[in-house]
């Protein structure tokens, strides 16, 4: 059974796409962490320790579904560390970041899923997209726009070390968009991984690299 992961700047697409695949495919769909929590009353370094336990539950959730379905999806990341690598480490260092999910995934608690598809399209037409949907506000829609290229640039490198697991796609439509997951998921049967080789050098490029 194969877990992946849709990334890609706000109003790309990712939930339409998933949801499309997943009515297509019989697939399972893990939720953004904000619509499969409630957030609590927490700041700062509490808040942040509350999110990654929360991609933790996602990985979990993801794993257990993968039993039952052929595809499973989840609609974004669960290392979301390039988030705070673009707009700063404010409430928990990388070091300590990295700390965490190290040590999850030294007991198989968090893994990077079989495949990414990364989507993207040009500014002019996110805006558009994000004016005609009106089924969400993205209020931080402005902020988010930021993400566009160093997102990229992480995911760019993130595929020179996993070629056949990370795929990236312009998302000129959700047909196309449907298509690239199928795609990307054939592409890593049989592949082997050393995830915790792989978290290092991912650790490793944030700490070199400015965004």
């Amino acid at each position: 059974m194969t877990i992946i992961c849709i990334e890609g700047a706000s109003s790309v697409g990712k939930s339409t796409t998933c949801k499309a695949f997943a009515d297509r495919y019989n697939a399972y769909v893990v939720p953004e962490t904000a619509f499969l929590f409630d957030k609590p009353q927490l700041e700062g370094k509490d808040l942040m320790m509350w999110l990654m336990e929360r991609q933790v539950d996602r990985w979990k959730l993801a794993k257990e579904k993968s039993k039952e379905v052929e595809y499973v999806i989840l609609d974004g990341d669960i290392f979301k560390i390039w988030y705070d690598w673009v707009y700063g480490f404010e409430s928990m260092t990388l070091e300590a970041t990295a700390s965490y999910f190290r040590e999850k995934i030294a007991n198989q608690e968090i893994s990077f899923p079989d495949a990414y598809v990364v989507l993207w399209i040009e500014e002019e037409k996110l805006r558009q997209r994000k004016h005609s949907d009106r089924t969400r506000s993205r209020r931080n829609f402005e902020k988010h726009l930021r993400l566009i290229t160093p997102q990229l640039t992480y995911f760019k490198y993130m595929s020179s070390m996993m070629p056949r697991s990370v795929g990236i796609y312009k998302a000129n439509s959700v047909e196309d968009n449907v298509r690239h997951i199928l795609k990307q998921s054939e592409a890593v049967h049989g592949v082997r991984r050393d995830e915790l080789s792989i978290f290092e050098q991912m650790i490793d490029f944030y700490r070199k690299t400015i965004p």
